[in-house]
């Protein structure tokens, strides 16, 4: 396997202690690993909002920079963006994602980073 990206799912620790053949990734290149995460806004930070999305433990990787940690990723690190013409109305569910989730764009909003991501880690795979 060369990675698994269910991206806007929390992955916990509980998780990879229960599974531990499962591993999360830890870097923009590993292999065999989970990528994860779910984009959230500051007012969700800020009122430790609730969100179904992201269970307690979880674990969240930045698709900026790929760092399991709090380092800084400026915007200029986004190699861009995918904006879809969609036909769907937006429903309302501050009550499950918060009033700042953006869970809906995980994929879209990072789309570049995670094309290249793919692209890196096919690269490692076939040269171990």
């Amino acid at each position: 396997m060369v990675a698994a990206y269910p991206i806007g799912f929390a992955i916990t620790k509980d998780d990879l202690e229960a599974y531990p053949h499962l591993k999360f990734a830890t870097g923009e290149s590993d292999t065999g690993v989970i990528i994860s995460y779910n984009t959230e806004g500051l007012k969700n930070v800020e009122e430790n909002a609730r969100n179904v999305a992201v269970l307690p433990g979880a674990i969240s990787i930045n698709p900026l920079n790929w760092k399991l940690d709090e380092t800084y990723a400026s915007a200029s690190e986004n190699r861009g963006v995918i904006v879809t013409n969609t036909t769907a109305p937006v429903t309302e569910g501050k009550e499950f994602f918060g009033p700042a989730s953006f869970h809906e764009n995980d994929y879209s909003f990072f789309y570049k980073n995670l094309q290249e991501n793919v692209a890196k880690r096919i690269a490692a795979f076939k040269s171990n």
